[in-house]
């Protein structure tokens, strides 16, 4: 419950619609882009350009506030359009807020020409990243009065969830801030609430306290892995442990749970 409610605090900022994003410009800061997302599911081996190619029937709008088509073996293509109507240049973040997507191929389409991919994913170590953040972080330059075309293509064994948001600059660092800091004082919290029963056990000796110990650091380190700070922060260059140490502190926390009640 305490995390749920440092992720409720730190993402209220306020934020547009579309028609806003493109009509107010530097005014707009963050933007939900989920209900213009359209999907497409691959079939067979297929590069950019036959995506590009697709006849617009073959994609499936989203129309929803998230992304999340569920588990299966399938890989999905991604599709929104961004149109910066301003006669100055636009800098912004794409973010990609599920940070255990396993492989993830970003096309970026401006005007027409196609610009170098860019290919993330947490199979992969985490300073290849061009912005080093938990979540996926796409810089995205938006010429002026020009349409801007995302491809996304998603490769994973996890769930097919793809929430995007773009952000202005400066409001996306704004945002970060504030979400450090109330993570930051949940962690400590946990911190201290291990010392205190750590030393309750060497004073006392019974071992439910050990067990509880045991708890309250696996579930952290699940959250953590789970959002993508643990590898941020503790195993940046062992991508080979990363999607294993969700199962494993999951599993823990569970054994020592129960250890706690007997």
């Amino acid at each position: 419950s305490c995390f749920m409610c440092i992720v409720v605090c730190v993402f209220w900022v306020p934020f547009l619609s579309r028609a806003d994003w493109v009509d107010g410009g530097q005014f707009a800061k963050r933007l939900e882009l989920s209900r213009f997302v359209d999907y497409w599911k691959e079939e067979g081996a297929r590069s950019i350009e036959d995506v590009r190619g697709l006849p617009a029937q073959a994609w499936t709008g989203n129309g929803s506030d998230s992304v999340s088509l569920g588990y299966g073996d399938d890989i999905y293509w991604f599709r929104v359009e961004l149109t910066n109507t301003l006669k100055s240049e636009a800098s912004n973040f794409l973010e990609i807020g599920y940070p255990v997507l396993d492989h993830i191929e970003i096309y970026r389409e401006v005007s027409g020409k196609l610009l170098e991919p860019l290919i993330l994913g947490d199979k992969r170590p985490f300073y290849d990243r061009p912005i080093h953040h938990r979540n996926f972080i796409v810089p995205l330059v938006l010429p002026p009065e020009s349409s801007t075309t995302i491809y996304l293509r998603v490769d994973t064994t996890s769930s097919m969830q793809v929430p995007m948001t773009l952000w202005e600059q400066d409001a996306f660092y704004a945002a970060e801030q504030a979400r450090s800091l109330f993570e930051g004082i949940y962690y400590g919290i946990v911190l201290v609430m291990m010392l205190y029963n750590l030393f309750v056990f060497m004073a006392v000796g019974e071992r439910s306290f050990l067990y509880y110990v045991g708890y309250i650091a696996a579930m952290p380190l699940f959250l953590a892995s789970l959002h993508g700070v643990a590898f941020q922060y503790l195993w940046p260059e062992a991508p080979w442990w990363n999607g294993p140490s969700i199962i494993v502190f999951l599993k823990s926390g569970g054994s020592f749970g129960g250890g706690c009640k007997n």
